[in-house]
């Protein structure tokens, strides 16, 4: 999850980067060929003003968006998902995803002004969701 852009790779890289390296560790262990790639997401807060940069929104085509993620094995580039900045529009991406492991900005908090999920998507977001892993942008 990273509402902008650089932050998580800045403060996620050397995670999924051993995340990554565990994947393939298991692969190349069985000893056999494999073709396959982690099941990594990279949520970004994407609106028609660009992408949410520390700089402000930036306008970048797709290619130069996701690049550096791919250099994490967060790809092919459908696997850079485009959402709202909002803790409860990223967290409707997640749940649309089905993602079972999670790194969240520690401070991206719904707001009070956000509208609650109905019932049933936070029983099965508490039931999808193992792992999350909190990141402060510091």
């Amino acid at each position: 999850m990273s509402p902008c852009l650089a932050d998580g790779i800045r403060y996620t890289g050397y995670a999924l980067l051993a995340l990554t390296t565990a994947f393939y560790d298991l692969l190349r262990a069985r000893a056999v060929d494999f073709f396959d790639y982690p099941h990594h997401f990279a949520f970004l807060d994407i609106n028609h003003a660009g992408v949410r940069t520390h700089a402000g929104r930036l306008v970048l085509d797709h290619a130069a968006i996701g690049s550096p993620w791919g250099g994490l094995d967060v790809w092919p580039g459908s696997n850079w998902i485009v959402g709202p900045g909002s803790a409860s529009g990223m967290l409707k991406k997640v749940f649309d995803w089905q993602i079972s492991c999670l790194f969240w900005p520690e401070d991206l908090c719904t707001g009070s002004d956000e509208p609650r999920f109905p019932s049933y998507i936070r029983r099965l977001l508490s039931t999808q969701l193992k792992t999350v892993y909190y990141y402060t942008q510091k």
